[in-house]
C-alpha cells in the first residue's frame, strides 16, 4: 500500500504437481496506480508450469490474462483507446541459476532468458512479441571474503505486430 499505488497479489505454488517434478505457480494481482498524467487500474493473473532440466537449469512456460483501464487522462494524445484493454499471452522462459545462495550471493551466476507473445490465438486486445534476457555475475574480490563484484544486465526488445498499432503503456520499457 502506498500512496502512488496499491497492489495486492495472491499467489499459490505446487512444487510437486501431480506427483510429478513439475512445479506449478497460480497468482492473481489488483492494482492502482497514480502515474503523472493518468491513472492505471489493472487486474489479472498468471499461471506457470516448470520444469527443472539441470541441477541449475529451469524452463517454463506461463499464461497471462490481464485487464488495463486508463483514467484521469491529461495527455489525450498518448493514451487513447487502443491502450485499453485486455492482455493474453504467453511466455517460455529458460532459467540458468548456479549462485550459491539466492539471498546472500558470494559466487555463482544467474541468465534468464524470455519470450513472450500476445494475441494472435489468444485473442486479447493487443498483439505483441517481446524477448528480455537478464543476467548477473558475481565474483568475489582476490583475497577477501567480505567483499564482491557484482555486475547484472538487462536487454529487452519488443515489437507490436496484427491488429495493434501500438504496445500497451503497461507493458512498455521504462
Amino acid at each position: 500500500l502506498g500512496a502512488k499505488t496499491t497492489k495486492f497479489t495472491l499467489s499459490f505454488t505446487e512444487p510437486w504437481l501431480f506427483k510429478a517434478k513439475m512445479k506449478y505457480d497460480l497468482n492473481t494481482f489488483a492494482e492502482n496506480r497514480t502515474e503523472p498524467n493518468y491513472h492505471l487500474k489493472r487486474w489479472g493473473g498468471t499461471s506457470t508450469l516448470g520444469r527443472n532440466l539441470t541441477i541449475f537449469t529451469k524452463l517454463a512456460m506461463a499464461y497471462k490474462y490481464q485487464d488495463v483501464v486508463y483514467t484521469n487522462i491529461e495527455d489525450i494524445n498518448e493514451i487513447n483507446e487502443e491502450n485499453r484493454g485486455n492482455i493474453r499471452s504467453l511466455r517460455f522462459s529458460l532459467i540458468r541459476d548456479s549462485r550459491d545462495s539466492q539471498f546472500n550471493t558470494l559466487n555463482g551466476s544467474y541468465f534468464d532468458v524470455k519470450i513472450e507473445s500476445a494475441g494472435g490465438f489468444l485473442k486479447g486486445s493487443h498483439t505483441f512479441a517481446k524477448i528480455t534476457s537478464e543476467s548477473r555475475l558475481f565474483f568475489p574480490l582476490k583475497g577477501t571474503t567480505r567483499f564482491l563484484l557484482g555486475i547484472r544486465q538487462f536487454f529487452g526488445v519488443m515489437n507490436n505486430f496484427g491488429k495493434s498499432k501500438i504496445i500497451p503503456l503497461n507493458e512498455r520499457f521504462y
